[in-house]
Parts: C-alpha cells; structure tokens; sequence
C-alpha cells in the first residue's frame, strides 16, 4: 500500500510540475505577443482587458469577446489562452488532491506544496523569458505576471525563504536593464503583497539604487525610502 501511495504522489508531482512549465511557457509567449504590439500590462491601453477578465469572476471564460472588434479580440482571446487558462489549470491541478475529503499530507507541509506546485520550475522559465529579451516592456511584462503569485492569498502557502529566494533572483535579472521608474512600480507592487520587501528582496532594490546615476537622484531617493533606508 505504501509504495502505491508513493507512486500516486510521484504521478501527482509530475503533473502539476507539467503544468507549471506549460504555465510558465505559456505566460512568456503572452509577453512576447504584448511587446510585438509595444503593449504593456499597466498600460492604460489595457484596461478594458482587465474589465472584460473581472467580469469572468476569474473563471478565464472569456465572455463578451464577440462584442470587441478584431484587435481586441485577438488580445482578449490570446491573454485567455496564454495567461489566464494556463494559469488557472496550473493551480486547479495542483490542488485538486487536496480538495478531497481525505487530502495526502502534503497538503499540510508548505515546502511539499512548494515543490508539488512546481513553483521553482515556473519561475526558472519565467527568469529564463526576462533574461533572454532586450525589449524593457517584455521584461516588465514578465517580471508582473510573477508578481501575480505573490499578490494571490496562496502564496502564504508557501515557505517564506524558498519563495524569497525566488524573488530576489528574478528581481536581480529584472533590475539589470531596467529604468527607475519601472523599478519603482515594481517594488510599489511588491511591497503591499504577502511576501513583501524582505531583506533579500530590499538588498536587491537597494544596491540597484546605489548604481544610479546622480541624473536619477530622485527616482533613487523615492526607492530607498520605500525600502525604509532613509
């Protein structure tokens, strides 16, 4: 019975470990899409996304698509299905073991759920999408959707050091092409989630606001006193 158990909760890993990469890959080709149309998630330009994805209740159903005209609706129909419905599987399939009456016990132990979740992995390849672009607003694209994770009430699932290692690195390959003003939105976000600006993340803010150039003083200053440095 028990190398039965083994085995189900080494097919149950696998899975949602495959849907983490599908996630994660998916979520890169989103970005890649949005930066082929010079759109960035904050964008102004997207808000009637965000209202037409409200309306869904987060399902990622996709109602109303037939009421755009065709831009929108290829940008509507491609953040369904390479954001939000990869996204959603991701977790549902991640979870579905524990929504049962009798749920494994890796339900209760955060780094189980950290490694069956297949965090690490969505992360890597997210990393991997910000590394390899040299288009800001694709970075900035992909280092929001991570921001996602840490603004979800499930994130508090997690262990706290695995999942602020996790930040500090992609903040660390974030920051290396980024401007002032888009690291300031980035932490402005991160400071109001779960995780926060911990003193991995803020390391990583802080020794990228010494490298700026006297010409950014301000944008410098406004950083260091989110971080509480001032």
């Amino acid at each position: 019975m028990k190398s039965i158990v083994l085995l189900l909760s080494g097919l149950l890993l696998l899975a949602s470990s495959r849907q983490a990469v599908k996630a994660a890959s998916a979520q890169v080709e989103w970005a890649a899409f949005l930066a082929a149309r010079d759109l960035r998630l904050d964008s102004p330009q997207l808000a009637w996304l965000w209202k037409l994805a409200d309306g869904d209740d987060g399902e990622c159903i996709g109602e109303g698509l037939k009421k755009l005209d065709q831009d929108r609706r290829e940008i509507a129909r491609k953040f369904f299905d390479l954001s939000c419905r990869p996204y959603m599987k991701w977790w549902e399939s991640a979870f579905a073991a524990c929504d049962k009456e009798k749920p494994p016990a890796w339900c209760d132990d955060e780094s189980a759920v950290f490694d069956y979740m297949g965090v690490r992995s969505y992360f890597e390849i997210v990393v991997d999408g910000i590394r390899a672009s040299s288009y800001t607003g694709e970075r900035f694209n992909l280092m929001g959707s991570l921001l996602d994770i840490a603004e979800s009430h499930v994130v508090t699932e997690f262990p706290r050091q695995s999942i602020e290692t996790l930040y500090a690195d992609a903040l660390q390959e974030f920051l290396v092409q980024a401007g002032p003003s888009d690291a300031l939105v980035i932490a402005g976000r991160m400071s109001k989630t779960w995780v926060g600006l911990s003193p991995p993340i803020s390391a990583v803010f802080s020794a990228y606001a010494s490298e700026l150039p006297p010409e950014h003083a301000d944008e410098s200053n406004q950083l260091r006193l989110l971080l509480g440095k001032e």
